[in-house]
């Protein structure tokens, strides 16, 4: 590069030829493009002379320098990596954690909008009174049908929907997918394995957490004793 910085930048300068007809604009304009050392240069040059000749200098695009456009591709570059590197490991464990959260909360709020629609819904019924053994009832008839609702919102909301999606509630609003490890749609038997069998032990136990560290992929033990994994989508 010269010391100038000539070198370093380039530019066109259009002359509409409908616009400015007058030669000698013309010619201001190209000796004001000669002695621009930068864009900036050029930009406040044209300002000046504006008043002396009939030319939009707004239309002149403002451009940047060659070791700033690479720096800004190589940013692209390794942002476009980071993206895909990030595909291929799966969601990170603050997202996992807010998609399920996410979808506890729904259930919840499901059961709570139908205690509130209608109060006799949670009373036990008859034919459960005699089944339920007397220790299980103590907890109040509430809780117990409470807990039954959840457990079908549960059901619904997040075993359901990612059977046939790939993707509860939470999951859907964090932007993940559950597939299997070869990337094929998950199926139903493989979602209540998942679920309902290892996933409680996976998240309430540490070592169900400690394999989210371990080897680099972000599966969790469920993941892996369902043969499941997370991806963003």
């Amino acid at each position: 590069m010269g010391g100038s910085g000539r070198d370093d930048w380039d530019f066109k300068v259009d002359v509409d030829k409908a616009d400015t007809s007058d030669q000698n604009d013309k010619e201001v304009v190209k000796k004001i493009a000669k002695k621009a050392q930068t864009p900036k240069d050029l930009k406040k040059s044209l300002v000046k002379k504006s008043d002396k000749i009939d030319l939009d200098y707004s239309r002149v695009s403002e451009k940047i320098s060659r070791a700033e456009d690479a720096r800004r591709l190589k940013a692209e570059e390794i942002a476009a990596n980071e993206s895909v590197h990030d595909h291929a490991l799966g969601p990170d464990i603050v997202t996992r954690a807010k998609a399920f959260i996410i979808d506890i909360c729904f259930c919840l709020v499901v059961v709570g909008a139908l205690f509130i629609y209608d109060k006799m819904l949670f009373k036990m019924p008859r034919f459960l009174i005699h089944i339920i053994p007397q220790d299980i009832r103590s907890y109040g008839d509430q809780y117990i049908i409470g807990l039954s609702f959840f457990l079908v919102a549960y059901f619904i909301f997040v075993i359901l929907f990612t059977t046939f999606t790939g993707k509860s509630i939470g999951k859907k609003l964090c932007r993940i997918v559950v597939m299997s490890r070869d990337e094929a749609p998950v199926h139903f038997y493989q979602i209540i394995w998942r679920e309902v069998f290892v996933k409680p032990i996976s998240v309430l136990s540490i070592i169900g957490i400690l394999f989210y560290f371990i080897g680099g992929k972000r599966r969790m033990l469920h993941d892996y004793l369902s043969g499941t994994s997370l991806f963003y989508y």
